[in-house]
């Protein structure tokens, strides 16, 4: 279960690294994993250097609480090759294990016509980059630009180097037509992976479908509910990983109709939601970088209420997990 973590700022604007740190490490310990630069990190409103500052901090907490085996996953992409291959190196200098590339949709119109360019530029990055290159496959934020299963399945063939892909798909289709060829021995045979500890991994992009996606082969998630009930998401993807009957399948299936609730709320939200809670939470600087707006105090109330039923769950379980 991957976390995409949130930029925290100040109200200057400047990065709140003491409150980003703090977070990084309270997902971690649920058992999740950090991804830093993501979309809900606000990535396309920071600079090189603010990422490589978000890397180092992330790092350096996770170090200091005795969590060195925690693997950080940034956000590289850019509009051009060349400068999300230069992230991928400032990522990698900075202490992230692997890299996740989103295609820029700038010129999506282009690129959508010229798929075979598109499916170069992730190639090009992925052999050039010092860390593992994961896909990030969503039409949400490319402006619409829809890699294929094919296109996927290439990049996998062309390049050792990628470690996956994050599918954002309302649908199951394009994972359920990955899972086969991918996982299997020939597959992994004939394409080995340039890290042997960094495999071609199957991520869905959307908590609310995991234990439909598990089923059919996916191998984590990557969702924002994590951000604000960690020990839930956790739970829900190890349950994923039993054999699912009686009171497992219950839980599981409780778990997920939750979860998939909070989803659908924090998703129609969006950032500046997000934002508003934790700094609730946190009691830190409650906006997102401009242009994006602050969330009203009205708005923020009613965006908590909605998730109560979440939280509820998440309080019991972090309980528990303190008392252990």
């Amino acid at each position: 279960m991957y976390c995409p973590v949130p930029c925290f700022f100040k109200p200057n604007e400047d990065l709140d690294l003491i409150t980003f740190a703090h977070h990084v490490v309270h997902i971690s310990k649920a058992g999740c994993f950090p991804l830093i630069s993501g979309t809900l990190g606000e990535a396309s409103l920071l600079d090189a250097q603010d990422r490589r500052d978000l890397i180092r901090t992330a790092r350096k907490a996770l170090d200091d609480a005795g969590l060195s085996d925690v693997a950080i996953l940034a956000g590289a992409g850019a509009p051009s090759t060349l400068e999300s291959t230069k992230n991928c190196y400032d990522a990698a200098e900075a202490g992230a294990d692997a890299v996740l590339i989103v295609p820029s949709g700038y010129y999506g119109g282009i690129l959508k016509q010229n798929t075979h360019l598109l499916e170069q530029h992730f190639v090009d990055i992925a052999e050039s980059s010092p860390v593992p290159v994961m896909i990030y496959d969503s039409v949400y934020v490319t402006g619409g630009i829809d890699l294929s299963h094919e296109l996927i399945a290439n990049l996998a063939r062309r390049s050792g180097n990628t470690c996956g892909v994050k599918l954002t798909c309302p649908s199951l289709g394009k994972l359920t037509r990955l899972s086969e060829p991918i996982h299997s021995q020939t597959f992994q045979s004939a394409h080995p992976r340039k890290q042997k500890t960094a495999p071609f991994l199957l991520l869905t992009g959307l908590i609310d479908n995991v234990l439909a996606a598990a089923s059919i082969g996916a191998d984590g998630c990557i969702g924002g509910p994590p951000n604000f009930a960690p020990y839930t998401s956790a739970k829900l993807w190890r349950l994923s990983q039993l054999p699912l009957s009686g009171e497992n399948l219950k839980e599981a299936q409780r778990l997920q109709s939750i979860l998939a609730r909070a989803d659908a709320a924090a998703f129609d939200a969006g950032v500046p939601a997000l934002k508003w809670l934790l700094g609730d939470m946190y009691g830190c600087s409650k906006a997102p970088r401009r242009p994006l707006p602050t969330l009203t105090d009205a708005a923020g109330e009613a965006f908590k209420a909605a998730l109560e039923e979440v939280l509820q769950v998440e309080r019991e379980l972090q309980g528990l997990s303190n008392l252990s």
